[in-house]
């Protein structure tokens, strides 16, 4: 039988970036595509899960832990969740994190895993980041380009960067802040936002899974930059697809994590999409 490590409650918050003007985090980008409100960032959802994860596993696991997410249903700004956490009965080294709202539906799920060894680290060499520059290539329904590069800035992560991302996210695990340690769930975002602000798409994006292997712990202070591509591309239901390969830097050489994402770049007319 499955064992529950910890269940609790908490409010997703859309945060206040001043970009997200025509993202499907803006109020009539949304309801453009059918939805009521704004959508609360999926790399926010996945960042939710990651709070038992980080409890239970601590140092090691954002050392070389993974964390997969998957979102289902919309999320909205101030909506209460239910995030349960539960240990898989056969292996002491994988959890399966859920989150759902007040109806009992699930908005996303995960699963996290603290591998005894530590992962081979890709070839750092093929991940050379790209500086952004336009204009940007524009991309049409269904051909965007397979290893179309994602640009990058390098930026320092700041002591107030951690703070506001904490207070997001509501994370209450006490290491993050005592030792200047970047959240779980900051490469996920940052390369989540670098890739969509890379190309003009049709429709704005909507996250829909996502995979980390963690490689190091990034702190404050440190530079952060991204490098990747496309994949692959696909359509399902009407919504155009693409998917990536993707790391995290600090500080120009320190390989901080290995993402994979899949995202619908272009969304069908006035879609019911079950995704954040």
């Amino acid at each position: 039988m499955s064992q529950v490590q910890s269940v609790f409650k908490v409010t997703v918050q859309l945060g206040h970036v001043a970009d997200w003007s025509g993202s499907i985090h803006d109020d009539s980008s949304a309801q453009n595509y059918g939805y009521r409100a704004a959508l609360v960032p999926g790399p926010s959802l996945h960042g939710y899960l990651t709070r038992p994860v980080v409890e239970r596993w601590g140092e090691e696991w954002l050392e070389h832990g993974t964390m997969s997410s998957h979102c289902r249903r919309p999320a909205y700004d101030r909506q209460e969740l239910t995030i349960t956490a539960t240990m898989d009965p056969g292996d002491a080294r994988r959890m399966s994190v859920v989150a759902t709202d007040a109806q009992g539906h699930v908005v996303a799920q995960g699963d996290a895993t603290l591998p005894v060894d530590r992962p081979a680290v890709p070839d750092v060499a093929a991940f050379t980041s790209i500086a952004f520059q336009q204009p940007l290539p524009v991309v049409a329904a269904g051909s965007i380009p397979i290893q179309l590069r994602f640009m990058s800035k390098n930026e320092a992560f700041t002591e107030k960067d951690n703070q506001d991302y904490l207070e997001l996210l509501a994370d209450t695990w006490p290491v993050y802040r005592q030792k200047g340690l970047v959240h779980a769930s900051y490469a996920m975002r940052l390369a989540t936002h670098n890739g969509t602000r890379s190309f003009v798409s049709p429709t704005p994006g909507i996250y829909v899974t996502g995979w980390t292997q963690h490689l190091n712990i990034a702190h404050v202070g440190d530079r952060l930059r991204t490098a990747g591509w496309v994949t692959n591309s696909f359509e399902r239901k009407g919504n155009q697809f693409y998917e990536t390969e993707e790391m995290v830097f600090a500080n120009d050489t320190t390989p901080i994590a290995h993402i994979r994402r899949s995202v619908i770049y272009a969304i069908r007319p006035k879609s019911a999409v079950v995704a954040a």
